[in-house]
C-alpha cells in the first residue's frame, strides 16, 4: 500500500490530482487536507510516503511545511506542486531539500513521473523548470561568497547588521547596543565596504532584508 498526502486549498485542484494518482497507481490511499497545519498534523499520526504540497496555503504555507518535515528527519518524500515560477521560491525549496518541484501548469501525469523517479531515490524537477538548476547554481555560489564575507564582520558589526534587518534605525541600534548613533553610522559604513554594497541611505537596509536568511543566527 502506498500512502499519499495533499496538502492544497484549493479543493477542486486537491481532487483533480487524487484523481490522477488514484487512476495511475495500483494499491494506493491518498489523504487530503487544505494547509500545511493540517498536513503536519496528520504527519504525527501517520507514514506517508508521499507529501505533495502547494506553496500558498493558510495557516502554514508549503516551504515551511516543507522545512519541517526535513528537520524532523521524516522519510516522507515531499513534492511541492505550485503556479509560482519564482526563483526565490525554488531555490528556498531545493535548499531544504525538497525530492520534486512541479508546475501546476504541467501537472497532470507528471506527478505520476516525478513519483517514480523519486522511488527510484532521484529528485525530480518538472517541466518548464529546466533553467532553474543553473540558476540555482549562481544563487549557491553568491550565499557562499556572502557568507564567507559576513565570517570577516566583527562581532559588534554583525549584531549591527542583525539589527538592521530587523528595520531597525541608528537611534534605535544605538539604545540596543549601548553605544553612540555615531558608532552605529561606522559600523553600517564598514559593513558596506566589507560586503561590497555600494553606499547610500537605504542601500544596507534593502540589501539586509534581501538576504535576511543568512544572517538571522549572527
Amino acid at each position: 500500500m502506498i500512502n499519499i498526502l495533499i496538502a492544497d486549498d484549493h479543493p477542486i485542484f486537491r481532487k483533480g490530482i487524487a484523481e490522477v494518482i488514484s487512476d495511475g497507481l495500483i494499491d494506493v490511499e491518498i489523504d487530503h487536507v487544505s494547509n500545511g497545519l493540517e498536513a503536519v498534523q496528520l504527519l504525527l499520526k501517520n507514514e506517508y510516503q508521499f507529501v505533495v504540497l502547494d506553496v500558498d496555503m493558510p495557516e502554514k504555507d508549503g516551504l515551511e511545511t516543507l522545512a519541517w518535515i526535513k528537520e524532523k528527519g521524516l522519510s516522507t518524500k515531499v513534492i511541492i506542486l505550485t503556479m509560482f515560477k519564482e526563483d526565490e521560491i525554488f531555490n528556498t525549496a531545493w535548499m531544504n531539500k525538497v525530492d520534486g518541484f512541479l508546475l501546476k501548469d504541467h501537472s497532470g501525469n507528471e506527478v505520476l513521473k516525478c513519483i517514480e523517479e523519486l522511488t527510484l531515490g532521484k529528485r525530480y524537477i518538472g517541466a518548464g523548470l529546466e533553467s532553474k538548476m543553473q540558476e540555482h547554481g549562481k544563487y549557491v555560489k553568491e550565499q557562499r561568497e556572502i557568507a564567507e564575507k559576513l565570517d570577516e564582520l566583527t562581532q559588534a558589526e554583525k549584531k549591527t547588521l542583525k539589527l538592521v534587518a530587523e528595520n531597525n534605525s541608528s537611534s534605535q541600534i544605538a539604545d540596543k547596543l549601548f553605544i553612540t548613533p555615531k558608532s552605529v553610522e561606522n559600523y553600517r559604513s564598514r559593513i558596506c565596504k566589507k560586503m561590497g554594497i555600494a553606499p547610500g541611505n537605504n542601500s544596507l537596509i534593502r540589501w539586509a532584508l534581501e538576504h535576511k536568511s543568512l544572517f538571522k543566527d549572527l
